[in-house]
């Protein structure tokens, strides 16, 4: 829900970071895509620094271990996949 604050719309951070995935998947240009949603174009800019840089600032992410299939052969692997979708694979 959105909390009118003199003409403007108090939006909470959940909202923006949908209308941030939203604009990217759209291919839309910046302006386009907020006339079309009714935003100011430089508040959509702004929360999209910011929830980037939040992103970006993450101290820990939270690996689980799984089980490791049983091989014959003495070298080994790992693969990392990161909340972003990102895959880090290390073979030794």
């Amino acid at each position: 829900m959105s909390a009118a604050t003199g003409g403007r719309k108090r939006r909470p951070e959940s909202e923006w970071f949908g209308y941030v995935e939203q604009w990217q998947k759209s291919g839309q240009s910046l302006r386009e895509f907020c006339r079309e949603q009714g935003l100011q174009p430089v508040s959509l800019q702004r929360w999209r620094q910011r929830l980037a840089s939040s992103a970006a600032t993450a101290e820990f992410v939270t690996v689980t271990p799984g089980l490791a299939p049983e091989t014959k052969s003495s070298s080994w692997s790992l693969e990392l996949v990161l909340p972003n979708g990102c895959s880090l694979r290390f073979q030794g």
